[in-house]
């Protein structure tokens, strides 16, 4: 997962790999925030950044709307 937004200073990936539990913390990386996260395969994963408190989708990934036509990134495993 990759956060490529500076200003920020914190910043969580959460999604249906971890129940949108909030679990994978991104770490600072230069200008931006990162975290390889080891994921199931053959899965449609939806996720989404909460940054600093404030849950969101990073417009430069693909989103779709999930079964609850939540719109969410995503991206096959």
């Amino acid at each position: 997962f990759v956060w490529e937004h500076a200003g920020a200073s914190e910043v969580y990936a959460t999604g249906t790999f971890d129940d949108w539990s909030k679990t994978v913390k991104l770490e600072k990386v230069g200008e931006a925030f990162e975290k390889t996260v080891d994921l199931p395969t053959g899965e449609k994963i939806f996720y989404r950044y909460v940054v600093d408190g404030n849950w969101t989708d990073n417009i430069f990934q693909r989103t779709e709307a999930d079964e609850h036509g939540n719109v969410n990134n995503v991206f096959d495993s």
